[in-house]
């Protein structure tokens, strides 16, 4: 379905997603949908497919090296980078971190992130991807290992093959400014929804 937020109607007329899946990430490139990876049945699918909502159909592209599910992404420089996860049915969370090309259909290994975890949500804000919260034990020891960590991923803006990796443990916006180069600001972000330890309440940061 898509949403027109102009009218707040739903179209139902949209082409389904080709291959069932939950758990999953998804980015707009150019107008187009990605859908990577997430699980079914079995375990975890490394499928990824492409919307293009001017014509309504899906094409199939290249699989993403990691199945994984409970996964988060970004897209900075025109790719998307995907981070974390269950390896289900393995058991473990993951902290591996791939990055899409969709312009040449092909994927890379960058540097993982420090903290493994799943369930997470992420934001790029200033050309910086930060990787937000999450679980670090897999499925039912998820919520005994929720985690406030935040991590921060950024690309050297004249060499995007070339990253650099930078993490903290974020308290509060004003911590933001240590991560920041000379003269650069930051925007305001939001968290919204997710599962907490106290009664599995909707959350607004």
């Amino acid at each position: 379905r898509a949403y027109h937020p102009a009218t707040n109607t739903w179209d139902a007329g949209r082409a389904p997603l080709p291959t069932l899946r939950e758990h999953l990430t998804a980015a707009v490139v150019n107008n187009r949908i990605y859908v990577i990876s997430g699980r079914w049945s079995a375990g975890n699918v490394g499928t990824v497919e492409a919307y293009d909502p001017a014509t309504n159909t899906w094409t199939a592209r290249a699989s993403i090296p990691t199945p994984r599910s409970g996964i988060t992404s970004g897209v900075i420089n025109g790719r998307i980078h995907v981070t974390a996860g269950e390896g289900h049915p393995s058991g473990a969370t993951l902290s591996s971190h791939e990055v899409y090309d969709p312009a040449t259909d092909t994927w890379a290994t960058f540097p993982g992130m420090p903290t493994a975890r799943h369930g997470l949500a992420s934001g790029v804000a200033n050309g910086r991807w930060y990787v937000i919260g999450g679980g670090l034990l897999e499925g039912g020891g998820t919520f005994s290992s929720l985690t406030n960590i935040v991590e921060a991923f950024a690309v050297a803006p004249a060499s995007p093959g070339n990253p650099i990796a930078g993490a903290g443990r974020i308290v509060n916006a004003s911590v933001l400014g240590a991560l920041a180069s000379a003269g650069e600001s930051f925007s305001l972000g939001f968290v919204v929804g997710g599962d907490g330890t106290g009664g599995a309440k909707p959350l607004l940061i």
